[in-house]
């Protein structure tokens, strides 16, 4: 019965069914002589009965699938407009979005196409300092939309130190490492410094998109440019962290750090002797979180750092080469100020090292940066800059006095 009371259910069912439940059974119907009544066109009453309760089913079960399809075809209806209202969605929020960043947008037009007042230029310093990543993404879109032009290309043509800064802050942030590892490997001279901060200071997820973003720029793996441009100890220690991207894992492993940290301790021999290849080895199976749990492991277990023992003296170009790595990916904030520190006491580039510690730091461990820096030197962060990156003329056509409000901005 349930059955018909759906609609599907075929002639021959619902027959049957009636046969076995009508009052007056089949036994009967086929023991009474109806034969001759047949001949004449007489139908037994049973048989009217069955064929009008038949008839009735099989208009319920039209009904029903009547009613099925134009359910079937509303829920269709609906579902395009549904679709046609997100599309409007998506369309109206876009133009919003550009509406909500012209006044950025022509801003940054103006500044990088020579045309900007220095009201102008005071606008593009707070669009620089105090949009956060997602908004200066937003800020990109929108200018393409507005001027058909990649903002990101246009800074990157311009010499001036504000396109500089304008195209590390703007940048894709794994397209943007991808291009100062390019460019050390390859500038006028090696900067082994940015490589190694870069592939040695980013989780193994960030280190797997710049391997893929450097090969889809650049038509060559990161491997084997670092194979050609570097070599030695320097170049495996290397080569082991960009291995250990293939090795991502959602968590660490506190019990296999403890092994490892073993592991370790035995490798260096009390810094006698250094055993390279398993600490090569190990490098390259571990992800960079789990690198770091083995080097917290480590200090647990021996109440020293690992790279107490890795001196010059006694475990010669490999131990120098790895304790600067290992330092980085332990106490980042350490590498980044003795960075500064050496720069500023070999006469170097001392402006062109804050513009890239202060972007590629901030909101990660600028602070960290800061209180180091200022521990071991005395001078705030705030004072380098000023130092370093003031206006000292009025035709300042490299903008360093912009610059510098941009980065104390970021501290």
């Amino acid at each position: 019965m349930p059955a018909m009371l759906t609609g599907m259910v075929s002639m021959d069912e619902a027959m049957s069914f009636l046969l076995k439940h009508t009052l007056v059974g089949e036994s009967e119907v086929l023991s009474k002589d109806y034969s001759s009544n047949w001949m004449l066109g007489y139908v037994p009453p049973t048989y009217n009965i069955y064929f009008f309760l038949c008839t009735f089913f099989s208009f319920l079960g039209v009904v029903f699938h009547f009613s099925l399809y134009k359910m079937v075809f509303l829920q269709a209806f609906v579902n395009i407009q549904a679709m046609q209202g997100c599309h409007s969605s998506v369309m109206e929020t876009s133009s919003n979005l550009t509406k909500k960043y012209e006044a950025d947008c022509f801003y940054l037009h103006s500044c990088f196409s020579g045309k900007a007042t220095s009201s102008d230029l005071r606008k593009v310093v707070e669009i620089l300092s105090y949009r956060n990543s997602d908004e200066l993404k937003l800020i990109v879109q929108s200018f393409h939309v507005l001027y058909n032009q990649d903002l990101c290309d246009l800074t990157s043509r311009k010499s001036c130190l504000l396109s500089k800064v304008a195209n590390l802050r703007m940048n894709d942030h794994c397209l943007r490492d991808a291009n100062m590892i390019n460019q050390a490997l390859f500038g006028t001279n090696l900067d082994a410094n940015i490589v190694m901060e870069i592939i040695c200071t980013r989780s193994s997820s960030e280190l797997k998109v710049i391997k893929q973003t450097y090969y889809n720029n650049y038509n060559s793996h990161l491997e084997q440019h670092i194979s050609v441009k570097t070599n030695g100890s320097f170049q495996e220690v290397l080569l082991a962290f960009l291995n250990s991207a293939k090795h991502e894992i959602g968590r660490t492993n506190t019990s296999m750090a403890m092994c490892d940290a073993k592991t370790l301790y035995e490798a260096i021999g009390s810094g006698k002797s250094v055993d390279k290849t398993t600490i090569i080895s190990l490098i390259s199976q571990r992800n960079t979180n789990q690198l770091k749990i083995i080097l917290q492991s480590y200090k647990q277990l021996y109440g020293h750092d690992f790279i107490k023992f890795l001196k010059i003296d006694k475990c010669g170009e490999f131990g120098r080469h790895l304790r600067t790595v290992m330092r980085c990916v332990q106490y980042p904030e350490k590498h980044f100020a003795k960075q500064l520190r050496l720069t500023m006491k070999d006469g170097g580039d001392v402006g062109e090292v804050l513009i890239r510690t202060v972007i590629t730091r901030a909101d990660i461990d600028i602070k960290c940066i800061k209180r180091v820096f200022a521990e071991k030197t005395g001078w705030s962060l705030e004072s380098l800059i000023m130092k370093e990156l003031c206006c000292n003329t009025r035709n300042d056509c490299d903008h360093k006095g912009l610059v510098g409000d941009v980065l104390i901005a970021l501290l």
